[in-house]
């Protein structure tokens, strides 16, 4: 992924496809679904917006992770983003 990620500035194929597979996929069908079964109530653009905050905040856990962050500030990290489909 970092790689990939490296790519993005010189090549506009890796591009839109990150963009596409880490924004959208990674959590908005999962998003839909809860939306479906009533267990959040969000609007359709508003699911997308928070898919794309849930993609940047899992690169920034990775981020943080990977740079030594204590278990307790990572579960700090996934309990206020989490907080967000409150």
């Amino acid at each position: 992924m970092n790689s990939a990620i490296e790519q993005v500035l010189h090549h506009h194929e890796i591009k839109a496809f990150i963009s596409e597979n880490t924004e959208k996929l990674a959590f908005y069908n999962a998003l839909v679904r809860a939306q479906k079964e009533r267990e959040i109530h969000s609007t359709e653009s508003e699911l997308l917006s928070i898919a794309r905050f849930l993609s940047h905040a899992r690169l920034s856990l990775r981020f943080t992770a990977k740079k030594g962050a204590s278990t307790e500030a990572l579960r700090d990290n996934v309990r206020t983003t989490l907080s967000i489909l409150d």
